[in-house]
């Protein structure tokens, strides 16, 4: 079995389960002149940006309501995410930056803060590449934002009754994880799937969707112990949007553990 055959079989599959719509119907892939031509499409709807502006709710089983969510992105160096509630204000914040991740929880005063080299250590991608599926683009790890000029490190397989499917070849393979893309008629993502080779039964998916305003994303994680999912229900974004106040922590602030922090949830 080649490396492609691999692929289709060891990732495809997953991405099937996770938009059930979609059944593989091809197996070859696309021919340079018809992928050029798919990715041109694919890119040109996507704005050049410097900064931006997101504002939406986020939905969790373990949050007892459902905040609104303000999101502010500059161009490969910051995020900035705000979580509101009604007659409460703030109730927490993430701030992720070259250097570290930091995530507040303002109404039971803790927070965690981890390097963003720790966080990263297995992901051969960056900052931007987040910034990117933030937007509802399709990002390839260790190669950026998908391209004219990287298009040739992925496959593209046509599917019915309309869309495709995108596949890393071997230029573009992480080690110890699989990975691969749905994208609709429309030449938008639909879905993300990430596979561990080396731990079975895992999941880590993203899927998109497309109301009439704005976009909607759900990142889960499945195991054959737990699952866990949060969905963004995103407005348009609002491109060159000034920035936010980043957060204050002071002595009253208790620093945890990663693990401690999302049990005190």
């Amino acid at each position: 079995m080649n490396y492609l055959q691999k692929k289709i079989i060891g990732v495809v599959i997953l991405l099937l389960i996770a938009v059930s719509s979609f059944t593989i119907s091809s197996q070859n892939p696309l021919g340079k002149r018809e992928k050029k031509n798919v990715v041109e499409k694919v890119i040109n709807q996507w704005n050049d940006w410097e900064t931006v502006s997101i504002s939406g709710k986020l939905k969790m089983d373990m949050l007892p309501l459902s905040p609104s969510l303000k999101i502010f992105m500059e161009r490969d160096s910051l995020i900035l995410i705000s979580l509101r509630a009604p007659l409460v204000g703030e109730v927490g914040r993430a701030e992720i930056d070259s250097d570290s991740i930091l995530v507040v929880n303002k109404m039971k005063k803790t927070y965690v803060k981890e390097s963003i080299g720790k966080v990263l250590a297995s992901y051969p991608g960056s900052l931007s590449d987040l910034q990117e599926l933030l937007l509802g683009r399709i990002v390839i790890p260790g190669n950026g934002l998908l391209s004219a000029e990287n298009r040739n490190v992925v496959d593209l397989f046509q599917e019915e009754p309309a869309g495709y499917s995108l596949l890393p070849g071997e230029n573009a393979a992480i080690e110890g994880f699989d990975y691969g893309y749905l994208i609709d008629g429309s030449l938008r993502p639909t879905a993300l799937a990430v596979v561990p080779t080396f731990k079975e039964g895992i999941i880590v998916g993203l899927t998109y969707s497309y109301p009439e305003k704005g976009y909607t994303l759900t990142a889960s994680y499945q195991s054959p112990k737990k699952t866990i999912s949060g969905t963004l229900e995103l407005d348009s974004p609002e491109w060159g949007a000034k920035s936010f106040s980043p957060v204050k922590i002071n002595s009253k602030f208790r620093r945890m553990e990663f693990k401690q922090f999302m049990k005190s949830f």
